[in-house]
């Protein structure tokens, strides 16, 4: 593929990207009001009735504008800026009156030719609710914040299939078990946008469970109104006789409406309707939600059909292009409704639910076969019934299992906390990257920068929610990054020390680097793979992150850092490379080509790796001194809450505060005044709702003053589900990735030693954790997983090279000698990747709080020891293994072995 169209695609890509990003930019960064950010995030409802308000204000002043004028005929009348929109409105009426505009409109003439007063606000108001639905669009278009972000309440709701089970008679099906849960999470969104939600984000989780976020709530009783049993929907034949003469009577009468019970239906006088009958309003929503009242329906009292009998629903269009509503009934349903219709020709049939008529429609013929189309609506009406209709009940019983609350002053501090540790994260690697490489540091900058463009991108394309631990994992992708281009960078430079050509070291480096760089980056998105089923929003949110930075790394190092050279050979002329000082570019004699400096890592490895294993062994004494793991309520079941207490708090004195609620821990997370508070669960009614309640009573008692930042609740079984999906990631990963590297490399002493290796990283970062006593949570599964990835990184490269040099001979014959040389080879690799990702985690210990800096501290450490295992342990477990097997000196053997292609070492 040629330059031109490769520059095509990139660019192409990057404009792509502008476009995913813009709304981004204009909701957090173009300066936009915030009133109307404000308003924009509201229920289409709300925006209808505050546009209305100002509607009427606006009007108002105009109209006083033109009293004015017309008293005052000499003076000069102007119109201010904030009603210039009326000159829009008025062109309007001057062109419908086929009259000209005048050139220079009084405010009187502005209403020359209006209708009436209605007319008038209605403009306005379509005016004002249009420009917040412009900014709600927008918005819609930008990135969602999680509520560690932007605060507010969320909650996991698992699924109980007894429901669909009585009603099938039988066990369902996977079908059948999916659609009851597409209809679940229908429902509760349903009832989230009836209830006036504020930009709710309800999605299925994993087979049974629904997440719930509702940002900027922080009323609990929330949640519970999302899930509680709803009234059933019923259809109901209209009674139009009835319906006359009520609407008479009320008109007689006003207050008589008072009689009406909101709740039932039931007029109160039954001397004036019947209890036979029922009274219900009937309400169309507009554009913006706002209901337009559209009069008092009398009902037959007898339901009709039920709303259970409903099977699926869906918005179609007529052979005319008209809306319709489309639903299908279960066979007893399809009977009753092929009766009701067959029976009731030329009636209307009315759709209740909640106190209130949602639907009136004609019953225009029989309708057998139970699948309905209704029509006559416009396209908002018809989009307003599908979601009445698919809000018929619950398809299973839905129960609460974990219940998070952030308040909004820990979510604007965790954005500023994130952003600044994502810029400083960026912008040290940056300067490492240039201050080594000098000008292809530049180079790698500029695809390091175009990784987090398409990174974020492509989030932005898939409604990706925005959390710190994906933000983490943003930063982690930062620091991995450059390990691609660390592994070419030091490839060309070994083929500029051999005296090649640019043109030809680059080839060749590209060549060399790229096998290391696509098994190291499959094994990591083998590791998000796993961490995205564990389940967990948080970790699913890092592993997302993390598998989209993979895709967009192998993109940018590979394709575009190879566009980049090529394209400063072919187009700029370029002779040399700026990728490094002196010595390490500059070509070496031939005759002391295989003098190479060779570090005696296997002599070290024999002498270090017994004092890395007493210190392992010392952890875990540790550890089980202090009565092992420091276990989160997402592992053991409770409540967790963090607190800030401004003053003279200290660790015991909220302990003591805290003595009468039982079995309750303290940590103090700094010294700040910041406090994490954990329950384990009890049998107690409510325990989550009076547990907080109790222990804020307790605290505020104590010191007056202390704020709940945030708590969550778990139940048992999400905690029993946490801990299998962990296991089964950390199992799962550590399986499919040593099969994949076993047909990667056919060599069963590569794939034992990153096993032990493996094994020894995973085994000593828990000791970490648990003689530190730091927090295990999910997030923590995530740390270890990543780590896990990290380390296999770096065992990767020092294996490829091994077994790159085993096959050249370049150190001579012995195993000794070629895992020295490949060691020695690969160490500024080793020492330059580590240090980078170590600068881009370090912002996030400095700037960030809680379970996310708790991650990075994991993370650093981690990557610390993944480090030394793959320097020592898995090469000394890979000598062991070989020399075993084909004892020191295999020098003849291996000379023929590879000259027919075959070596298995």
């Amino acid at each position: 593929m040629g330059k031109i169209v490769r520059l095509i695609i990139v660019t192409s890509m990057i404009a792509l990207s502008v476009v995913f990003l813009y709304p981004t930019y204009q909701w957090f960064f173009s300066g936009m009001s915030e009133e109307l950010k404000v308003a924009a995030v509201q229920p289409k409802e709300v925006i209808g009735q505050q546009a209305r308000v100002q509607a009427q204000w606006d009007v108002q002043a105009l109209e006083a504008l033109v009293v004015q004028s017309r008293e005052n005929p000499s003076q000069m009348v102007t119109l201010p800026e904030e009603l210039g929109y009326f000159y829009d409105y008025a062109k309007q009426t001057y062109r419908l009156a086929k009259v000209a505009f005048p050139a220079n409109p009084s405010v009187p003439d502005l209403l020359r030719f209006t209708q009436s007063r209605d007319e008038l606000i209605d403009f306005s108001r379509n005016y004002h609710g249009q420009k917040v639905l412009d900014v709600k669009r927008i918005k819609e278009r930008a990135f969602n914040l999680g509520l560690d972000l932007a605060g507010g309440l969320g909650a996991t709701l698992r699924a109980d299939f007894t429901p669909l089970v009585e009603k099938l008679e039988r066990e369902p099906n996977v079908q059948e078990i999916n659609d009851a849960m597409v209809s679940a999470v229908d429902a509760v969104r349903n009832r989230a946008d009836r209830f006036g939600a504020t930009e709710p984000n309800i999605r299925r989780q994993g087979s049974d469970q629904i997440l719930i976020e509702l940002p900027g709530e922080q009323d609990p009783d929330a949640i519970n109104r999302l899930v509680a049993q709803q009234g059933s929907l019923s259809f109901h034949l209209v009674n139009i006789e009835q319906t006359n003469l009520m609407a008479y009577y009320f008109s007689q009468n006003p207050t008589a409406i008072e009689l009406i019970d909101t709740r039932t239906g039931r007029f109160t006088d039954t001397n004036i309707l019947s209890a036979d009958y029922l009274i219900f309003p009937y309400s169309v929503r507009d554009k913006f939600g706002e209901e337009e009242f559209r009069g008092y329906y009398v009902l037959d009292a007898e339901v009709s059909m039920a709303g259970s009998h409903i099977k699926g629903v869906s918005i179609g269009s007529s052979d005319f292009g008209e809306p319709t509503v489309n639903f299908s009934l279960d066979n007893e349903g399809a009977v009753i409704f092929a009766r009701l219709t067959s029976e009731n020709v030329g009636r209307q049939l009315a759709v209740v639910m909640e106190g209130s008529i949602k639907s009136v429609a004609n019953i225009a013929g029989p309708i057998p076969g139970g699948n309905v189309q209704v029509t006559g609506f416009t396209p908002i009406e018809a989009q307003q019934l599908s979601i009445v209709l698919k809000s018929s009940g619950l398809p299973v019983d839905l129960s609460i299992i974990n219940i998070q609350s952030v308040g909004p002053t820990l979510g604007a501090e965790t954005i500023e906390a994130g952003v600044r540790a994502l810029l400083f994260g960026f912008l040290l690697v940056v300067i490492f990257a240039v201050a080594y490489y000098k000008g292809s540091g530049v180079q790698a900058s500029i695809t390091l920068l175009l990784n987090l463009l398409f990174t974020l991108a492509l989030l932005s394309s898939i409604g990706f929610t925005l959390t710190l631990t994906s933000m983490a994992g943003i930063i982690l992708n930062v620091g991995m990054a450059i390990d691609a281009n660390v592994l070419i960078f030091e490839r060309i430079k070994e083929e500029l020390r051999a005296g090649h050509s640019r043109k030809v070291a680059i080839e060749r480096g590209f060549a060399r680097a790229f096998s290391a760089i696509f098994d190291s980056n499959i094994t990591t998105f083998i590791v998000a793979l796993f961490l995205s089923q564990m389940g967990s929003g948080p970790v699913k949110g890092f592993a997302v992150t993390l598998a989209i930075g993979i895709i967009t790394n192998l993109f940018t190092a590979v394709y575009i850092s190879r566009l980049l050279f090529d394209m400063g050979s072919d187009w700029f002329r370029a002779q040399n490379i700026s990728i490094g000082y002196g010595a390490s570019v500059r070509p070496v004699d031939k005759s002391h080509a295989k003098e190479e400096r060779k570090l005696p890592f296997l002599r070290l490895a024999k002498m270090v790796t017994p004092i890395g294993l007493l210190v392992l062994a010392g952890l875990w004494v540790g550890t089980f001194t202090q009565k092992g793991f420091n276990v989160g309520v997402d592992f053991s079941a409770g409540l967790s809450m963090n607190v800030f207490i401004d003053g003279e708090g200290s660790l015991v004195a909220v302990q003591d505060a805290l003595s009468s609620v039982d079995n309750v821990k303290v940590v103090d997370v700094d010294t700040r005044g910041y406090f994490r508070i954990s329950v384990p669960e009890s049998s107690e009614e409510n325990f989550a709702g009076v547990t907080e309640q109790k222990i804020m009573e307790l605290l505020r008692g104590q010191f007056g003053e202390a704020n709940l930042l945030s708590s969550e609740f778990v139940g048992s079984s999400f905690s029993e589900d946490t801990i299998s999906g962990a296991l089964k990631a950390i199992l799962g990963s550590v399986v499919l990735i040593l099969f994949y590297l076993w047909l990667r490399f056919k060599r069963l002493g590569f794939s034992l030693a990153t096993l032990l290796g493996t094994v020894h990283d995973v085994v000593f970062i828990l000791g970490f954790i648990g003689a530190l006593q730091l927090e295990v949570s999910s997030a923590t599964v995530a740390a270890v997983l990543a780590i896990l990835a990290y380390s296999l990184n770096d065992s990767i490269v020092i294996f490829d090279r091994i077994r790159e040099n085993g096959q050249n001979l370049r150190f001579g014959s012995r195993i000794e000698d070629i895992i020295n040389g490949s060691l020695s080879q690969t160490l500024s690799r080793t020492i330059l990747t580590t240090s980078s990702t170590m600068l881009a985690i370090l912002p996030l210990i400095i700037f960030a709080t809680g379970s996310v800096q708790l991650f990075a501290i994991k993370m650093m450490v981690g990557i610390t020891v993944g480090t030394y295992s793959s320097i020592f342990i898995a090469s000394l477990v890979y000598y062991f293994f070989i020399k075993r097997r084909d004892g020191e000196h295999f020098a003849v053997e291996k000379k023929r072995v590879v000259a027919k292609g075959s070596s298995q070492a």
